[in-house]
């Protein structure tokens, strides 16, 4: 989150917290320094069985270390935890914060990233993320719609040539002045300076990745700060999104790619509606609807 925020009216408290990890992070605006700091449970009392009783003592014991009630809470989920237990976090918290929301971690990663881009794009450009994290390797394009960033592409696999790829997706979506960014680690930091170096004309932000659990705990931070103000949201927010919905029959699906009911990165509020026959003759009807995520 940017060191030069301003806020309007009451000073927010809020936070934000990797749902399984040991600690939260907290900004005060009330604090003259080092507003932006943690809170962590000994390693020793975290649960090594996550059930809907142990999320909801975990969230106590967190919250407890803190000196007030949260306005704001954002909740990563890294994709280890099913509704019943999101949902007991969240039903823990609520009783002390005005606002809860869940986000995937992905949705963490791109607010880690957006915030790095201190001047947003102009409307309807692109934003090209590569992450290249150990033997990890995601492309991503964000567009920049009505002051927001909007997750419109990914490709997860293993791409033989990486940065003929990354050639590939910046002529295709940032030849119209748009921006790059590459997420690494160490150990690959010599295929971000060939990438660097063979596309000398693009402008390309390089980021270090962090640890990755910090890496998502300070995106939670930052997706809570767009809920608290505006302007924050005006800089770097992205649209609510799914992580998309498969239908499975079985051990594989007979429908090829039709069995993708709602693809990665739709835009939350969804309604959807969908009548399918599977191949053992057996109709599927479903119906959705989310109003945030």
């Amino acid at each position: 989150m940017s060191e030069t925020v301003s806020w309007k009216g009451p000073r927010p408290f809020f936070g934000s917290h990797v749902l399984g990890s040991s600690s939260i992070r907290v900004y005060d605006a009330d604090r003259i320094e080092d507003e932006l700091y943690d809170k962590v449970l000994p390693d020793a009392i975290i649960p090594t069985n996550w059930t809907v009783n142990t999320i909801k003592t975990h969230m106590h014991s967190l919250l407890n270390k803190l000196p007030r009630k949260l306005d704001s809470l954002i909740l990563v989920n890294t994709g280890l935890f099913n509704y019943k237990i999101t949902q007991a976090a969240v039903n823990a918290v609520t009783n002390g914060t005005t606002g809860v929301k869940i986000i995937p971690s992905l949705m963490a990663r791109f607010l880690y990233i957006t915030n790095n881009i201190q001047t947003p794009i102009k409307e309807d450009q692109h934003v090209l993320i590569l992450t290249k994290v150990g033997g990890l390797t995601d492309f991503h394009v964000l567009q920049r719609k009505n002051s927001i960033y909007n997750f419109i592409y990914e490709f997860q696999g293993y791409p033989i040539n990486v940065p003929s790829l990354f050639k590939k997706y910046a002529s295709k979506y940032i030849e119209d002045g748009g921006i790059a960014v590459i997420l690494y680690d160490e150990a690959n930091r010599t295929l971000n300076d060939e990438i660097v170096r063979e596309c000398s004309n693009i402008n390309i932000i390089q980021t270090v990745c962090p640890n990755w659990d910090e890496m998502l705990l300070h995106g939670g931070i930052n997706k809570a700060a767009t809920v608290m103000s505006q302007d924050t949201k005006n800089a770097y927010d992205v649209q609510d999104f799914t992580i998309g919905f498969h239908l499975i029959n079985g051990q594989t699906c007979s429908d090829g790619d039709k069995s993708i009911l709602i693809k990665v990165g739709a835009s939350i509020p969804i309604k959807f509606y969908e009548e399918k026959e599977l191949e053992k003759r057996v109709k599927t009807k479903m119906l959705i609807w989310r109003a945030m995520a």
